[in-house]
Order: C-alpha cells, then structure tokens, then sequence
C-alpha cells in the first residue's frame, strides 16, 4: 500500500535591504545663486576621484618653549584659510567642439577670480553647505577626443577659502514681536523647543533667562535686526557650562551684548552684521525682510561703545532681551548661520 505526504514549500524569510542613500555630490555656484554647475556627470561637468580640502581645516599651531621644560607650551590654535582641489572632467556628449567651448566658457566665467568668489556647495541626504571661495589655479587643464568622438578636458580646479568653516546654505532665525501681530513668536531657535516668551510687552524687559541652542561645531557671529518703534534696546546673550561638580553657570564675561540707547523710531529698522569679515551698523526706512533692496546708512554712532559683539558659543546659551516702548509694528530678529568643520 502506497503512502503519500504532503509537503508545503518552506518560506523565506523576506530580506529587508537598507536604504541607499544618494552619493554626495558637489556642486559650483555663483554668489548671487543664478549661476549652477554641478559636478555629478548629468550636464557635462564631472567630479572625479582626489578632491582635497573638503573635510577638517588646515590649522596653525602656536607654541612656545619654555627653559627647563620639556617639549613646548601651548599659545594657540587657529584655523586657516582652504585650500581646495577638485579634480574635474568636462565632456561634450553631443560630440561637438562647440559645445564642448560653450561648457568650458560657463565654468570660467563663474570661477574668474576677476569677477569674485564663487561657492562651493556639499549636498547629502542630511544637510547642504557650502563653503565661499577665490579660484587660484588649475585650468590649464589636458584636452582631447576619445575613439567615440567625445570632446574633453581634465583639470585640478584649485582655489582658497578664507573662511575655513563650512556653512549651513539657511540661517537660523529667532524673532519677536507685539502680540496680535499675527503670532506672538515666529521662528524656532536653532532647531529646538526652547521656552520662549509668547510676545514682546510694552514694559522693558521682554524676555529674561531665555535658553537658546546653537547647533553650530564653531562659534558664530550673528545679525540683529531692530524694527521700530522702540524707545531703547538691550540684550545679552551667555554662554551656558557646566562645571566638574555638574553646577551650570552662566558664562556673564564671554556675553555677547548689544545697547541701542536711543532705539528705532517707527517705520524704520537698525541691521548689525556682527561678522567681522562684513561689520556694519545701518539704520533705514522699512523693514529689511519685506523692503526690497534695503540697504540703509551708515549709523554706528547709535550703538552704544561699551557693547560686545562677541560670537555665539556652541551650545546652550541664555539670553535676555529688553525692548521698550513698542507696538504691533516693532520686531526683535536674531540669525546666524551655523558653521561646520566639514563640508560634508
């Protein structure tokens, strides 16, 4: 007698692959963003494999020796400016000469040193930065034609950063302003949920022990924006540490601190560019996010001497901010954009 079983087929167990995440890429662009060349092979321009200057800074090293002492003392340590190098490669798929000029022209025009700076831009799944540099080198560059017909050129690109730190393409803005105003706080400090108060009050201090969160790896010089009408301004801005013995103290001598004695009348507005490669304090009729083209004059005399613009340390800060003498009209704006020791 014959017997028979029944078998099933064993499943599998199904495979759950991880998430490819895109190759970063690298793009040239002019300052004024009108301008795009990326480097990824999908118009013509390619980034090929040697680039250097895109993670840490080159620093410097300040030592000293001391006698009877091995070795040296530490003085200091600075970043300095980037040097970057791009290894390029340029291909007129259509197989035309002319074309192959037209991409070469392109490339030229935006990195001529004559003309200015350009921008350097990383793109990853997380995050875009960018950093500012001056073409220095590089486009003599190898020419030819390949048995396909393919117009091309290689060439290092080579220019310099000044400012070694790669920075975030959005700013990080904190505002304030009269309540009934169309919301009594917009903006979110450094990507946070910090406490801050719901609206600015016409008595003089709006805000005071306020935590705001820098997300920054180095320090940061910020913009003040006052839109009047207010009678005076005052804020502070400290670093928060906490000691060996887990006691948080607020830094007081390393604030930054700004004083407006006289404030901003109605209908006008005070922009402090605290950035020492760009300081400038100017007062103008408008507000300078919805005026076009505003610009102002020059009114350094209406900040107070005895103010700091020291930068914004990494990490939480506290701040207090007085603004009396105000209306619906009146706004309180700081931003920043953080800085990053890799452009990636």
């Amino acid at each position: 007698m014959s017997a028979y079983f029944l078998a099933s087929p064993r499943s599998v167990p199904s495979v759950v692959r991880p998430t490819k995440e895109p190759v970063p890429k690298l793009v040239l662009e002019s300052l004024d963003g009108r301008r795009r060349i990326p480097l990824d092979d999908s118009t013509g321009w390619k980034a090929l494999a040697g680039a250097t200057g895109l993670d840490m800074p080159p620093v410097d090293v300040a030592t000293r020796r001391v006698p009877g002492v091995a070795g040296s003392v530490l003085d200091d340590v600075r970043a300095e400016e980037r040097p970057l190098f791009i290894p390029i490669k340029v291909t007129a798929r259509d197989r035309q000469n002319a074309t192959h000029r037209a991409l070469m022209d392109s490339l030229r025009a935006l990195v001529d040193p004559l003309l200015g700076e350009f921008r350097v831009i990383g793109i990853t799944a997380t995050s875009e930065r960018e950093l500012t540099a001056v073409y220095t080198d590089g486009l003599q560059g190898d020419y030819g034609v390949d048995q396909a017909g393919l117009h091309w050129r290689k060439f290092g690109l080579r220019a310099t950063a000044c400012q070694p730190f790669a920075a975030a393409r959005t700013s990080r803005t904190v505002e304030f302003q009269m309540a009934g105003a169309g919301g009594a706080f917009l903006g979110v400090a450094g990507g946070t949920d910090a406490p801050w108060p719901r609206a600015l009050s016409s008595s003089a201090v709006i805000g005071e022990g306020m935590q705001v969160q820098v997300n920054s790896e180095v320090e940061v010089h910020p913009t003040l924006e006052l839109v009047g009408p207010m009678t005076s301004f005052a804020g502070e801005l400290s670093p928060l540490v906490t000691g060996d013995d887990g006691a948080v103290r607020v830094l007081t001598d390393q604030a930054w601190s700004v004083s407006v004695p006289d404030g901003v009348p109605a209908g006008m507005a005070l922009r402090l560019v605290a950035d020492p490669r760009a300081r400038s304090i100017r007062l103008g009729a408008g507000d300078p996010r919805t005026t076009p083209g505003w610009t102002g004059e020059l009114a350094a005399g209406r900040v107070a001497r005895g103010s700091t613009l020291r930068p914004f340390y990494p990490g939480l800060n506290v701040l207090n901010v007085s603004a009396p003498g105000g209306t619906t009209a009146t706004r309180v704006r700081l931003s920043w954009r953080e800085l990053h020791r890799s452009l990636w």
